[in-house]
């Protein structure tokens, strides 16, 4: 780290924000609109009742006044009326609320959502452009939604559908909040927590918020005029606590408003990692009764015409050392808030302190490329030894798009790695290639879901410069695809360098090319869930962008390397990496499927360190050290006839560590069925924790019970997960049929869409599901103007072609049968031969099944290559479940694809199939009832058939209670 050159002493007596609740709710309070009159007849005015910001609406005619929530409301006619007001871009006087710092948005509404789409009652937006959006609208149903778009037009709520209240025409009340420090976004319906996300706004935009509007969609163009009545509309410059929302629901906003001293929402934040040279900027934001006055001081002494709420330094030297206060004035009073600032050189250069990892790329052992500093090493994908090749310095790993290779660690916790998440550190490495589309060198990214992205690499349209990309885990594009200014894809080599270091509440990032400072403005973003480091491709729950280059020599540091440590790689390689004692553990010790049918094969694999002295593994099999290479192994397990517990043993020295796994065992499968999923042997919730299936948003896809059945839902969102289908994959040329069970489950609404089927594809989202997939299917509504619709499934027949409905409608909540049988034909026979599929369906007790859907054409182009995704391939290696859909979802039980050939059997009558159930048993106590059990979550109802709730506090073996008057049920249920 730099050396700091003087000691910084705090202000003291100072006074500072406080995130407790304020001793009266209209502390902070920007604006305050009852909406209990309208003046003029037309333009209308409706008073402001803090600042004197009175809202205009020019083509109502004042006789729009109702009954409302409180007192009077102003009705909108859903056509030409509503209220706005503008205030001059860049003046200070807390409207709108979401210019910047914290902020509440708050109001009742009272009207109906079927029937209008896309109607807003509340925005905050600019008069001159479309950006940015912070607001409140209808989209033709009950639910209303919520939308933030910051002014560099990223959108950080997306259409958010909020449950807990609905326009229903009787009134509820809305309030939007969100904190700056805690970086938190909630909304509430009739007081109660709704939605939640996180998120840093960038306010660097050029065209901040300056316009509110009520009743249609105020922006630099009016549109969407809403119907209905809005009332008792208000804006705070500091995010209420939900106790304060109910309290301005229950008893609305007492008027006159006192004035309130300053105070700060945001205390102005230093930096004490600064370095010679840099720019900083101390900000700070206050709310208060206007206008606030601003003054900066330096060591107590003020800045002369530093009276903004911003204060930048540039070109810092050790002279600008020092303690810088800002203290912010109005009428009723003060505020003062402190922040250091200290300015550092340098350390000489020691590439060894601070180093997390180094791969030079130089040999393979087993199927890793090993770390000679923490012992992270990558494993290769598609790659081996025959993949070294002459590099910059001694070998390199030569990666090919056209083979999908990668090398990559998903990391254990604890690791020092991934590094994004550190904000302080070095990524430095060689590569050489000419340009390839939308390809990645290096990635950080996570196995869990398919947003987050730390990436170095190439552009997907032609650009010979190095590209960056960083997305947030809420998908948010904060570094969206940055170009280098000097020239990487020439196929030469190059040397890359990510300098990046916390300075504030920030992060500041430079980029090095070849050892020079590239001319690129680099915009680190945080929050990005990242869990695994990879070179080759993004790594993440689905795997692509697969780079065709030569890379060599990777190091990562902990800490920012200075501008002389980054010369000395770009001119030569490491030749003292230090060594890091790092601790045992087993990274992943899985099987490929949960469950199999009696006699199928199943595949148990583990990775643990390569520097482990034993591996066991048991029963069957004992010492496993031989056959693990480089820290993976696996076994093959044949002729299983039970569930069986598998224990891993790892031993280093005197350290051992321990895994267990159930690989389970379903009796009574029909002939010729190879069981893929049944759910059976999974806990409740998100079905990615097993490691088997792959969520492509880390939890959307669910485990849920059925009684004791178990199956799979999509949670109502964006959803989306797949299982690979390893050495069950549909090759060219087989003809085979997929089964499962499906419980439509209530009515859907809209435009639903939730696909299941076979694909070759990297898909990453749901809407890589929905076209150009494979033989699937969509369960979908036909009319979109249904609500709720009726249940269908649909197909598109042939690439990019309309779905085509069946017009087979399926009873709600009812257990369906599916049989699709697909033929995958041979590349090289398209056309005329395609892949074609053919589905029947079975109503749970039904005698009979019916084809539905006949000779339908796989939707899969083999001629398209995706720029992203890459091209067709020849193998049905996945099967995968997703929707798009928000208000309802099936339920998916029983994945079985047949041997050979087509099938028309039913594999297995519906039903748990898993582990045996915990016993329990009930037994008299004195004046009590004892409950007992072993195992697993007790359960009560007051009848057999439910509904049954989890008994509180219950945990095993004795649960007792005294009887009542009333029967009770109780039940275990399998963790």
């Amino acid at each position: 780290m730099k050396t700091k050159s003087i000691l910084i002493l705090l202000l003291t007596g100072l006074l500072a924000a406080s995130s407790t609740i304020a001793q009266d709710v209209r502390q902070g309070l920007a604006a305050y609109w009852p909406m209990n009159t309208l003046v003029g007849t037309g333009p209308v005015t409706t008073p402001d009742l803090v600042g004197g910001y009175n809202l205009t609406g020019p083509t109502m005619t004042g006789t729009e006044i109702v009954s409302g929530q409180f007192g009077n409301a102003i009705s909108f006619n859903g056509s030409t009326d509503y209220l706005f007001f503008t205030n001059t871009p860049g003046v200070d006087i807390g409207v709108p609320a979401s210019r910047r710092g914290s902020w509440t948005i708050a109001l009742w509404v009272k009207g109906t959502g079927p029937g209008q789409a896309n109607k807003w009652y509340f925005i905050e937006g600019s008069s001159t452009s479309i950006n940015p959006v912070t607001g409140f609208y209808v989209n033709n149903n009950t639910n209303p939604l919520c939308f933030v778009r910051d002014s560099a037009n990223s959108t950080r709520v997306n259409a958010a559908i909020l449950t807990n209240g609905a326009l229903d025409n009787t009134w509820h009340h809305l309030a939007m909040t969100y904190d700056l420090a805690t970086a938190q976004f909630r909304t509430y319906v009739d007081g109660k927590l709704d939605f939640n996300s996180s998120f840093v706004p960038n306010y660097a935009g050029s065209t901040p918020p300056n316009q509110v509007g009520i009743g249609a969609q105020v922006r630099n163009a009016i549109a969407n005029y809403f119907q209905g009545a809005v009332d008792d509309v208000a804006l705070w410059n500091r995010a209420l606590s939900q106790a304060e929302i109910n309290q301005v629901r229950t008893n609305g906003i007492a008027t006159p408003i006192p004035t309130f001293p300053p105070a700060f929402s945001v205390l102005p934040l230093g930096a004490t990692n600064l370095i010679t040279g840099d720019n900083f900027t101390l900000s700070a934001v206050a709310y208060g009764t206007r206008p606030l006055a601003y003054q900066w001081l330096k060591n107590g002494v003020p800045l002369a015409g530093a009276t903004n709420d911003s204060l930048t330094l540039t070109g810092l030297t050790t002279n600008d050392n020092g303690s810088y206060a800002l203290v912010v004035t109005n009428v009723a009073g003060s505020v003062t808030g402190a922040a250091p600032v200290l300015v550092g050189d340098w350390p000489a250069p020691d590439l060894t302190n601070g180093m997390v990892a180094y791969w030079p790329l130089d040999n393979v052992v087993g199927s890793k490329t090993p770390d000679l500093v923490s012992a992270y090493d990558l494993t290769l994908f598609n790659m081996n030894a025959g993949n070294l090749t002459a590099g910059k310095w001694g070998n390199a790993l030569a990666f090919s798009n056209a083979t999908q290779t990668m090398a990559r660690r998903v990391h254990n916790p604890g690791d020092l790695l991934p590094i994004y998440p550190r904000t302080n550190f070095t990524v430095s490495f060689w590569t050489k290639a000419p340009w390839s589309a939308g390809s990645w060198a290096f990635a950080e990214a996570s196995t869990l879901e398919n947003n987050s992205a730390f990436c170095l690499g190439q552009r997907g349209t032609f650009n010979d410069k190095l590209n960056t990309f960083i997305r947030t885990t809420a998908g948010v594009q904060v570094n969206d695809n940055r170009i280098s200014t000097n020239v990487v894809w020439d196929d030469t080599w190059h040397h890359i360098a990510w300098v990046q270091r916390s300075i504030g509440a920030g992060a500041k990032a430079e980029l090095y090319i070849d050892g020079v400072l590239d001319g690129i403005v680099l915009a680190p973003g945080y929050p990005v869930g990242v869990n695994n480091t990879a070179l080759g491709a993004f790594g993440r729950a689905t795997p692509g962008q697969w780079i065709t280059a030569l890379i060599d020599d990777v190091a990562i540091w902990e800490r920012p390397l200075s501008p002389a440590e980054i010369a000395i790689l770009s001119a030569s390689y490491i030749t003292n990496p230090p060594v890091r004692t790092t601790p045992l553990v087993i990274s992943s010790f899985k099987a490929d499927f949960a469950a199999v049918a009696p006699g199928q094969t199943n595949v148990l694999r583990w990775d643990v360190p390569a520097n482990a002295t034993q591996v066991l593994l048991q029963p069957g099999f004992g010492d496993v050290t031989p056959i693990t290479v480089g820290g993976l192994g696996s076994v093959t397990l044949t002729n299983l006839t039970a569930s069986t517990t598998y224990v891993l043993t790892v031993k280093r020295g005197l350290e051992e560590r321990k895994a267990t796994n159930v690989v389970g065992v379903v009796a009574g499968v029909a002939a010729n069925w190879a069981l893929l999923d049944n759910f059976d042997f999974y806990a409740a919730g998100p079905v990615g924790v097993a490691g088997i299936w792959s969520d492509m948003y880390s939890n959307s896809v669910q485990v849920v019970y059925d009684g004791n059945n178990r199956l799979i839902r999509t949670v109502p969102t964006a959803s989306g997960a797949y299982l690979r289908l390893r050495n069950l994959k549909m090759t060219e040329g087989q003809a085979r049929t997929l089964f499962f069970r499906m419980i439509p489950k209530g009515g859907p609404v809209g435009a639903l869409r939730q696909a299941l089927g076979l694909t070759d594809k990297n898909i990453r989202f749901n809407y890589d599901t929905t076209s150009d997939v494979g033989p699937s299917v969509q369960l979908t509504v036909n009319d979109s103007s249904q609500n709720p619709g009726d249940w269908q499934l649909a197909a598109r027949n042939g690439p990019f072609a309309p779905l085509t409905f069946a017009t087979n409608v399926f009873d709600p909540n009812a257990v369906y049968r599916v049989w699709i049988d697909i033929t995958n034909v041979p590349f090289a026979a398209w056309p005329p031969d395609l892949d074609l599929f053919t589905v029947h369906i079975q109503k749970e007790g039904d005698p009979t099944r019916t084809t539905i859907l006949t000779d339908v054409v796989s939707d899969r182009d083999i001629t398209y290559v995706d720029p992203v995704l890459g091209p067709a391939l020849p193998d049905l290696d996945k099967l995968f479940v997703s929707s798009q859909n928000a208000t309802a979802s099936a339920w998916y039980d029983d994945f079985y694809l047949s041997l050979g050939g087509y099938n028309n059997t039913v594999p297995r009558p519906y039903g748990y199939a898993g582990l045996p159930l915990p016993p329990l048993t009930i037994q008299p106590s004195g004046a009590q009832l004892e409950v007992l059990w072993t195992e697993g979550v007790l359960q009560e109802a007051p009848s057999v058939t439910g509904p049954w709730t989890d008994v509180p506090s219950a945990t095993p073996p004795s649960y007792l209670f005294t009887p009542g008057a009333d029967q009770k049920f109780f039940r275990a249920r399998s963790n």
